[in-house]
């Protein structure tokens, strides 16, 4: 959907897994000058489009998951239901009308509690990774110790 409320295209994954994007035949302005009117964009562009909407960091992913109760954190299931940068509108949905019922306005409160929300999700998932590779050094530091004091003939 574009400022006037219209949808304007839609990103399809293929049988290859190969993200592709169409313009609706009415479409008056493309959404990226990397995804021209004319379709002369790469193969990767589309989904490098939506890929870039998103963080890059996979913990930040996994917070947004969590926070928008998606599926997975594919970007079709990331977006779905997104207003993003850019004013676009990402849907699964082909009912134009849930698709304005579900952008409402936010105020700066608002999204400073979103923030917080995030941030503390990023950070719980980031001490989950260190904890696990902790967890992870100290058992492969008590297997080589455990090696260490076995006698030669006994490593099989």
């Amino acid at each position: 959907m574009d400022g006037n409320r219209c949808h304007v295209g839609m990103f399809i994954r293929d049988d290859d897994d190969l993200v592709e994007f169409r313009y609706d035949s009415d479409a008056g302005a493309p959404i990226s000058v990397s995804l021209p009117l004319d379709g002369t964009w790469d193969e990767q562009a589309p989904e490098a489009f939506l890929d870039n909407l998103l963080p890059d960091e996979e913990t930040a992913r996994h917070a947004m998951l969590f926070r928008l109760g998606a599926a997975s954190t594919d970007v079709f299931d990331l977006l779905d239901g997104v207003d993003s940068t850019g004013g676009l509108v990402f849907t699964r949905s082909d009912d134009a009308e849930s698709i304005t019922r579900m952008i409402e306005p936010v105020d700066e409160n608002m999204l400073d509690e979103e923030r917080v929300v995030v941030l503390a999700h990023t950070m719980a998932a980031h001490v989950l990774t260190r904890a696990e590779t902790l967890r992870e050094t100290l058992a492969s530091q008590e297997f080589d110790r455990l090696m260490a004091c076995l006698p030669p003939h006994a490593w099989g």
